[in-house]
């Protein structure tokens, strides 16, 4: 039993869907969450960083029968182009993300989403980027991170061709923002 002042746990890692892959030779993340939900006590929890190769529909059915667990899904898609998912190296693609939201919408209708997205990743077109606003705007997530796009000397992405100049990054982030404001806004009138 926890002791009583304990009321929510936070689990988080920089990959926590990865929890045991190191302790396990895979991973554990589910058997862990429904161990603490079995713990007596009055309390929550929620789990941060979610990412969408190692999670499937499976593990969210699990996460329904979870009594203790909040719906607050922390997921980064980091894009919704495919073109763009294949070139950041994602092993996902836009059905594995559409069916990961739709099926949290419909079965956990308290749900919290979210997310991040990378703008002005190399080859980011103009059509990608549209994907991405259309993306945001189907969705309406309750909370977005947008990153600009900086090239850093070990990754992998910094030796891709098509850069993004930073001007044009930026631009798009001026369309996200007040996109998002609306969004915001509209989510907060209906709370």
């Amino acid at each position: 039993m926890l002791s009583q002042w304990i009321r929510e746990i936070q689990i988080l890692s920089q990959d926590t869907t990865r929890y045991g892959t190191d302790l396990y030779g895979e991973a554990k993340l589910i058997e862990m969450l429904e161990a603490i939900d079995a713990i007596e006590g009055d309390f929550t929890f929620r789990v941060y960083y979610l990412y969408p190769d190692i999670l499937t529909l499976s593990h969210l059915e699990k996460l329904q029968k979870l009594q203790k667990f909040l719906p607050y899904f922390d997921i980064p898609f980091q894009h919704a182009s495919e073109k763009i998912l294949k070139l950041m190296g994602r092993h996902y693609d836009r059905n594995h993300i559409d069916s990961f939201i739709e099926y949290i919408r419909a079965h956990f209708p308290n749900s919290f989403i979210r997310t991040s997205f990378i703008i002005g990743f190399p080859g980011e077109t103009d059509e990608d980027f549209q994907i991405l606003v259309d993306f945001i705007e189907k969705y309406r997530f309750e909370s977005v991170w947008i990153f600009q796009y900086h090239d850093e000397s070990l990754a992998a992405s910094s030796h891709l061709p098509n850069k993004v100049s930073e001007q044009n990054a930026k631009d798009r982030i001026a369309v996200i923002n007040p996109l998002l404001s609306k969004i915001y806004e509209k989510k907060k009138d209906a709370r």
